[in-house]
C-alpha cells in the first residue's frame, strides 16, 4: 500500500537518487503520457515483481558517478502486485478446461501486456521473476504509475520496432530497493 506521498516531483526524486538526465527521460518516459505520477513510501503489506533476466545483469549502468552492473537492488521497473492478480484472473476463466501449464502462460502472456513488456526485452523466463514483499517494519520509496504503450518488439540498431504494440497501463513503480536482502527470487509457477 502506497503510505505517504512524498511532496517532490518526479524529476526531483529521479535527480536525489543519482539517475543522470538521460535515464530520468527514459524513465519519465516508461509511463503513460499525461499521466499522474507520484512518488511515495510502501510499507507492508506490499508486493512488487519484476522479471530480472540475464540481460538485465549485463547492461552497466552509472549511478552516482560510478559504473555497475544492473543488480536487483538497483533503481529499477517493478509492477505492482496488482499486475500480477489480474494476470492470473484473467486466465481463470479458463480453469476446468485448459491444463495448468496453459493458464500459467496466459497469465505470463497478459502480465506482458499490461506491463508492456517487448520480446526481446525480456523472455520472462520461469526462474527470472523476483518479488519484494514487504513485512515489518521494511519501506520502498518508489515513483508510481500506469506504463505507457511499447511496440511487441523494440527497435534494435538494424530493425524498426513493429507497429504492433503492447497496451501497457498496469501499475509500475521505478523502485530503489537499496538492498538486497528485500529482494527473493521466486519461480513464475509458485506465485
Amino acid at each position: 500500500m502506497l503510505a505517504a506521498i512524498i511532496n517532490k516531483t518526479p524529476e526531483e526524486w529521479l535527480r536525489e537518487i543519482g539517475e543522470p538526465p538521460d535515464k530520468i527521460a527514459e524513465v519519465l518516459n516508461s509511463f503513460q503520457k499525461g499521466a499522474a505520477l507520484r512518488v511515495g513510501y510502501y510499507r507492508p503489506d506490499h508486493l512488487f515483481v519484476r522479471f530480472h533476466g540475464a540481460k538485465a545483469s549485463k547492461k552497466p549502468r552509472i549511478l552516482h558517478g560510478a559504473t555497475v552492473d544492473n543488480r536487483i537492488y538497483l533503481p529499477n521497473y517493478w509492477m505492482d502486485g496488482t499486475a500480477l492478480s489480474a494476470a492470473f484472473a484473467r486466465a481463470s476463466q479458463f480453469e476446468g478446461w485448459a491444463t495448468d501449464a496453459i493458464i500459467s502462460k496466459i497469465a505470463r502472456n497478459y502480465y506482458r501486456e499490461i506491463a508492456a513488456i517487448c520480446y526481446n526485452w525480456n523472455d520472462l523466463a520461469e526462474n527470472e521473476l523476483w518479488k519484494i514483499e514487504l513485512r515489518g517494519s521494511e519501506f520502498v520509496v518508489g515513483l508510481e504509475g500506469p506504463v505507457a504503450p511499447q511496440p511487441t518488439f523494440a527497435a534494435t540498431k538494424t530493425e524498426p520496432a513493429l507497429a504492433s504494440i503492447f497496451l501497457g497501463g498496469g501499475t509500475q513503480v521505478y523502485l530503489f530497493p537499496q538492498t538486497p536482502f528485500i529482494c527473493t527470487p521466486v519461480n513464475w509457477n509458485a506465485m
